[in-house]
């Protein structure tokens, strides 16, 4: 069991009956956990089956930092699924984020023997992060995967980051930062989609994503900026790598008075094509 206070959950997919849970709060503890639907892999019926539905089997357990002298905690998490290869975000109440990756063997009858690595972590902010979203982006030949993230801070503030995972380390990179609210920017909510684009020959297809950055705070404020993402093609003048994600495009839109009290959280649904 999680030996601290859990203040933040986040769950992603490993298949179609099972995945990996993280919980996370008081002394900047975390642990992983690996839960299977034992009924529904047998194709029994859970109401008549005598095995429980489903179970869970501690990984890895810790600290993002085991020496700190004064009570932290981490606040919020986000997961994304991304083929054998699972992000978690562990946001802290110092502004640290910490990457964690959970690796799933693609060989039939190894699939329990997961590979859990906690990476360096980046800092958006110097106050709490509050929450926190992720979003993948289609490599377009690069042989990282790239991530987009959004985290929002208790000063209001809104941070976009790119994360680039190779097989054995994250690194990344602050893209913009959005003065999203004049509180605590309680939920963010990332939305990412493709856009056709060309290079300066205007004949080889280069990648170009648009995306939606919606949050909530305490100033009972909605923000919404839509920002325009693409490769940088020369590093000349730039602290950027060739093909590294950079911001092109932003605008952004504030609706005051939503609620009648602080916004706690938001979410993007995808609107149905029918």
């Amino acid at each position: 069991p999680h030996n601290a206070k859990i203040r933040a959950l986040s769950f992603a997919h490993t298949g179609p009956h099972g995945g990996i849970l993280v919980a996370a709060g008081s002394r900047l503890s975390y642990s992983v956990w690996a839960w299977a639907d034992v009924a529904e892999e047998e194709g029994g019926n859970r109401m008549l089956s005598s095995m429980p539905p489903l179970t869970l089997k501690a990984i890895q357990a810790g600290s993002v930092e085991p020496n700190s002298t004064q009570e932290h905690r981490i606040l919020c998490t986000a997961s994304l699924s991304m083929g054998n290869t699972l992000l978690f975000s562990l946001c802290d109440s110092r502004g640290y984020v910490y990457p964690l990756t959970v690796t799933t063997p693609s060989e039939v009858g190894k699939e329990n023997h997961q590979t859990v690595q906690m990476h360096a972590p980046l800092r958006p902010f110097s106050t709490p992060v509050l929450s926190c979203s992720l979003s993948a982006a289609p490599d377009g030949g690069h042989h990282e995967s790239t991530v987009i993230a959004a985290f929002g801070s208790s000063s209001g503030q809104v941070a976009l980051w790119a994360l680039s995972l190779s097989t054995s380390s994250v690194s990344s990179w602050l893209l913009l930062e959005l003065p999203m609210h004049s509180m605590g920017a309680n939920g963010v909510a990332l939305s990412l989609t493709g856009l056709p684009g060309t290079r300066g020959d205007g004949n080889t297809p280069t990648s170009q994503w648009k995306a939606i950055v919606v949050s909530g705070g305490d100033d009972q404020a909605v923000c919404i900026a839509s920002v325009i993402l693409g490769r940088a093609e020369s590093p000349e003048g730039s602290s950027r790598n060739l093909g590294d994600i950079v911001v092109m495009h932003s605008t952004l839109v504030r609706v005051q008075g939503v609620g009648g009290a602080a916004l706690k959280g938001v979410c993007l649904w995808k609107e149905s094509e029918e």
